[in-house]
């Protein structure tokens, strides 16, 4: 058996103590680096009878062994503080939890995806009160993340796994569409009838009822166009930000997804910042003690849409396979992260740039060859982000535009820089960029 690369194999093991009314669970079971997406450890009730039906619990915490025999709580909930607290976790754990009765109590922490840093030992504590108002404390066994080899056949399983998954999308877009189209075509038909039943009708009646029939068609036809589902995006290679809806889902759109996080200066003060609201792929920005993080997720083209070249207009996007599509120039920005300790990190299917541990190099393509107040046509189904260029959002046929911005803190160095004008409005030292995010009017 092959050995292509070394990745993270998730490996459960109990550590000989009283068996403990909860339990700590991971899902799935095995995980590799850069492939396994949705990684969960829950502590929660583990069922049946319990001698601490009657009991109060107070507090659920899940803890991590950061040295060797001293474990030290990562996340927790309480009764009297319903707020969730995320300590050293990193920027890419999300958690959820609920202090209530024995059976209901639970606290997970999910990954969006498998990442070096969740290596370790892991241990959940529920803490609460008898019915005597004795504290007690049960402790689950240790559930140990740890590291194994990536085989070929692993790698085979996950891109078998991911055509499947991208035949099932492809299958029930299609299966949408002819469902659509049926609509339209039994219209259609229906015109073809009445025009040879209607022959030896009078002129007047036979126009009237055509009339009508084509009302109908215009509006089933007009229906159908208006959920943007039959829209194409336009061809090439190229990328665009992921909103907090996931990426953009329309006929012939097949996108592959990225992540980078960004470690800000957290030196001296910090000025990370987005707009209020903003819609971001979460977590756009956190701090893990003194660290600031900024994470963007992108949605990259595979060049699969059939769709027409991008229409003349005012705006950027981001450039992929070292080429913009037509109509566009191209141009980068480029500046230090925080260089004491940086913790920055990439993952997935990128713009092309520069993604290193203290610099940062994102390239873009930008048009200004038609007027950003004369509408575009582009794919509606669901929202998107376009950079704004030269003063104003370009409008959009259909979709409402509202600004946004990102500021990133870079470092105190103020080494910032534009390649030249094929960028997005903004300013730099520190990074400022303006964004245009739409939605269906």
């Amino acid at each position: 058996m092959s050995v292509v690369n070394t990745v993270l194999l998730l490996v459960i093991f109990s550590v000989g103590q009283t068996l403990s009314e909860y339990i700590l669970t991971a899902n799935p079971s095995q995980v590799e680096f850069g492939i396994t997406e949705q990684l969960t450890l829950d502590c929660r009730f583990r069922g049946g009878s319990s001698s601490l039906q009657s009991d109060i619990i107070a507090q659920v915490r899940i803890l991590k062994e950061m040295e060797p025999d001293n474990f030290t709580i990562v996340a927790e909930v309480k009764d009297s503080a319903p707020e969730l607290v995320n300590v050293g976790l990193g920027p890419s754990a999300n958690i959820s939890g609920l202090v209530a009765d024995v059976a209901s109590s639970y606290l997970s922490i999910h990954w969006k995806q498998a990442t070096p840093d969740i290596l370790g030992r892991y241990r959940c504590d529920v803490v609460g009160f008898k019915a005597n108002q004795d504290p007690y404390i049960d402790r689950t066994a240790v559930l140990v993340l740890k590291q194994s080899n990536l085989t070929v056949e692993n790698v085979v399983d996950f891109i078998v796994r991911q055509k499947a998954e991208l035949e099932t999308k492809l299958q029930d877009q299609k299966v949408y569409c002819d469902n659509k189209l049926a609509v339209v075509e039994s219209s259609i038909h229906q015109i073809l009838e009445a025009i040879r039943m209607d022959q030896e009708n009078s002129s007047q009646q036979f126009q009237q009822h055509l009339l009508e029939l084509t009302a109908v068609l215009e509006v089933d036809v007009a229906r159908l166009m208006e959920t943007g589902v039959l829209q194409y995006w336009p061809q090439g290679t190229y990328a665009l930000l992921m909103p907090d809806s996931d990426c953009p889902n329309n006929a012939g759109a097949v996108w592959q997804t990225g992540i980078v996080v960004f470690h800000t200066e957290s030196t001296d003060r910090n000025y990370d910042e987005v707009s209020t609201p903003s819609h971001l792929a979460p977590p756009a920005l956190q701090r893990n003690g003194f660290n600031n993080f900024i994470t963007q997720q992108f949605c990259v083209s595979s060049d699969l849409s059939p769709g027409a070249d991008w229409p003349r207009g005012a705006y950027c996007i981001n450039r992929v396979g070292n080429v913009c599509p037509s109509g566009f120039g191209s141009g980068y920005i480029s500046w230090q992260n925080e260089v004491t300790g940086s913790q920055s990190s990439s993952s997935g299917k990128l713009p092309d740039g520069v993604y290193t541990l203290n610099e940062t190099i994102i390239d873009y393509c930008c048009r200004n060859d038609g007027d950003h107040q004369e509408p575009i046509y582009l794919p509606r189904a669901r929202p998107f982000y376009l950079y704004r260029y030269n003063g104003t959002c370009q409008q959009v046929v259909g979709m409402q535009a509202s600004p946004e911005f990102v500021t990133f803190d870079t470092d105190n160095s103020n080494q910032d820089a534009y390649e030249n004008q094929f960028h997005p409005d903004g300013a730099i030292n520190n990074v400022h960029i303006e964004l245009c995010y739409y939605t269906q009017t």
